[in-house]
């Protein structure tokens, strides 16, 4: 389609003029299929609606017990330390401009809680399950059965279910920079405005949320002037079936002057604090092996490879149906992966850190997978089977995969390192590397009690994973924690995030001076650590992407424990690492 010889020009294409009423024709010449309109059987929606469900109820599990953590804190800290107008200009070591912005505006309008700060991600992660197939190429190369199981993977993900829980902008940008993939190929294809208008939002958007996207979404540009260029000099008829060559130049410019009014900004004035993370890290053939457990979502090594190979499958077969489908995702990931290793951006060895940088990857590998387990499905003849085949493939690898231990246990560090690095033994993995020396008798007799039956508050805690031993613990005692501030009791740990306060209201964290505080979010007891740097190892390992300072204040419990004996009485259990006091004795 020539927008242009249509008569509707340029102003047509933007909206500013009727649609064409010409029939649509796809680039290599034929019609494409036409989407059906007549009324479908009711129970067809039903394999969506449970899709649907489950999805929200993996990331809703114990959500409201995460506590705010590590990388969490990044855009928290940078939003209460900072005025709009540096915001506005900075990237800050929150690296979204948009996120420590959003976060200032509500704390100082309705205030910031765990629920406030998660929501955004939380909504996006749900909104991918249904957005992805969606957005999906009317094509023959992706069939109706495949777009349900590609659904039901993003539902069960468990990188796209950790992230979706995360307080970091990764949901967000993988959502608008996938939609933004496909919104642009359906418009080079098919030619309606609406993708025009879709791509645009998500080349703006997905960039401003993690700037990882921005290679990402400007490769379709220089990939379809291109393609035009090559079909214009070689005679291709079908030239005329795709946009103008104007058209697509001034997708272009709007897609630049978008960026340069959300970035320009921060590029131009704080360009060293992008800068500084780059040449730090190389990316080695172990970071490529140990990625593919985390896109597939399992640690079965056997597993892994089975869906590998599907993966493989599904790509052949839609090269083998739609070559320029496969052309176009093939340069578009080059253009994703290839820049983000030549960055050599910090910690981008380890494999964990390598796919959130590269997180669009996730999704288009599970379309491919989903293509290629659709040869399993293909012989079902009956309706009924072709649509709850997908859910049981889905339930299967629920299972299979990191998951279940999710679901089923007590847990409130679902994101932590020991759960996101590697789903398998490898090179990265973080467990055994910071793993306390020891477990105190006190968490051993707590894990005789039902599980979730008691609440701890324990001070001091430290923000950063590497040294936060409290995950550990709560493997073995299985009771909901909450991190406890010394609050005006002593002096705070240097380098401790700030205590709950004034508009930041934390519902899983709770100053320890306080009795009321105590009262109202339910405390058991109060478990104070008398010095952290004894309870874990030291920071080697493969693991060690950057180089951690020493605990700091190490030993600053000691100093506040007579004052903790003055204001909640005898300790119910003391030894060389831990003071216990019961709080129902205070109350």
């Amino acid at each position: 389609m020539s927008l242009d010889r249509q008569g509707h020009g340029l102003a047509s294409f933007v909206g500013l003029a009727g649609p064409p009423t010409h029939s649509v024709r796809g680039r290599v010449g034929r019609t494409l299929p036409q989407i059906k309109t007549r009324g479908q059987q009711p129970w067809r929606w039903i394999p969506w609606l449970l899709v649907v469900a489950s999805g929200a109820a993996l990331r809703l599990n114990h959500l409201r017990w995460q506590i705010l953590a590590d990388d969490e804190w990044h855009a928290v800290r940078t939003a209460l330390s900072r005025g709009y107008e540096d915001l506005l200009t900075s990237f800050s070591v929150a690296a979204s401009p948009p996120l420590p912005l959003m976060y200032r505006a509500l704390y100082d309008t309705v205030g910031l809680s765990e629920k406030i700060l998660r929501f955004p991600m939380l909504l996006f992660g749900l909104l991918a399950i249904l957005a992805f197939p969606w957005v999906l190429p009317r094509s023959r190369a992706l069939p109706r059965g495949t777009r349900l199981l590609f659904s039901v993977l993003i539902a069960v993900s468990p990188i796209l279910v950790y992230y979706s829980r995360y307080a970091r902008p990764y949901s967000i940008s993988v959502l608008f920079t996938f939609v933004g993939v496909m919104a642009f190929y359906r418009w080079w294809v098919e030619g309606r405005r609406r993708w025009w208008w879709i791509y645009l939002v998500s080349a703006v958007l997905a960039p401003y949320f993690h700037l990882t996207g921005i290679t990402t979404l400007l490769a379709p540009l220089p990939l379809a002037g291109l393609d035009w260029m090559r079909r214009k000099r070689s005679g291709d008829r079908s030239v005329g079936d795709t946009p103008s060559l104007k058209a697509l130049l001034l997708l272009g410019a709007c897609c630049g002057v978008g960026l340069f009014a959300v970035l320009g900004a921060p590029l131009i004035l704080d360009w060293n604090g992008l800068v500084h993370r780059a040449g730090t890290s190389t990316v080695g053939g172990l970071t490529l092996l140990f990625t593919l457990p985390l896109l597939a979502g399992s640690g079965r090594w056997w597993l892994v490879v089975f869906l590998s190979a599907f993966a493989f499958l599904g790509g052949f077969r839609i090269a083998r149906r739609d070559p320029m489908l496969a052309m176009y995702l093939l340069g578009v990931a080059g253009a994703t992966v290839v820049p983000s290793v030549l960055s050599k951006a910090a910690a981008i060895h380890v494999p964990i850190v390598f796919v959130r940088y590269n997180l669009w990857l996730v999704p288009l590998f599970l379309l491919l997978l989903a293509d290629g387990l659709t040869v399993l499905l293909e012989p079902l003849d009956r309706p009924v089977l072709r649509w709850t085949a997908p859910l049981l493939v889905g339930l299967a690898l629920f299972f299979l995969g990191p998951l279940p231990s999710l679901v089923t246990r007590i847990d409130s560090w679902t994101s932590h390192a020991i759960n996101q690095y590697t789903y398998t033994d490898s090179p990265f993995s973080y467990a055994p590397a910071r793993r306390p020396l020891r477990v105190s008798d006190f968490y051993h007799q707590l894990s005789r009690q039902a599980p979730g039956s008691l609440i701890l508050a324990e001070a001091p805690w430290y923000y950063e994973w590497h040294n936060n031993q409290l995950p550990y613990y709560q493997a073995v005692h299985q009771q909901w924690v909450k991190a406890g501030s010394l609050g005006s009791l002593c002096r705070q740990p240097r380098d401790n995030v700030p205590p709950p306060a004034n508009k930041l209201h934390l519902r899983n964290a709770v100053d320890i001076s306080i009795p009321e505080a105590l009262g109202l979010h339910g405390i058991d007891y109060v478990v104070l650590h008398k010095d952290t740097r004894s309870e874990l190892p030291p920071f080697t390992g493969s693991v060690r992407y950057v180089t951690p300072s020493d605990l700091p204040d190490a030993g600053v419990a000691t100093e506040c424990l007579e004052a903790l004996r003055d204001l909640l009485g005898v300790p119910v259990f003391e030894d060389r690492d831990l003071v216990v006091f019961d709080v129902e004795r205070v109350k």
